[in-house]
């Protein structure tokens, strides 16, 4: 800080934590080709909810979860959709999660 007379302050660092408090949702290789990758880092043991759309809002697949705590893969089919754009949402009692992916 400068105060008028030009002096300077500086404050004292402060170290702070941010606690991941959500599950995390990744997609393991963009664009997809044959099978999509979901990887779910969960910081607690859950029941959840998949969902992949394409870009006209056509559900192409669903499927209910149960996560235990630490990392969780799923490997869903995807040899059968069309090219295009599609979003993935996973939905917990705490959060909704949405990504967006291209299949090739």
């Amino acid at each position: 800080m400068v105060d008028k007379n030009g002096n300077k302050e500086y404050s004292s660092v402060r170290k702070i934590t941010i606690p991941i408090t959500e599950t995390i949702v990744q997609i393991a290789g963009n664009p997809v080709k044959n099978q999509l990758k979901v990887l779910l880092i969960s910081l607690k043991q859950q029941k959840g909810q998949l969902q992949i759309y394409n870009m006209k809002g056509r559900l192409m697949h669903q499927q209910n979860v149960r996560l235990p705590e630490g990392q969780n893969q799923l490997d869903i089919p995807a040899n059968t959709w069309p090219n295009g754009g599609y979003i993935i949402h996973f939905t917990n009692k705490d959060q909704i999660k949405s990504i967006p992916f291209i299949k090739n």
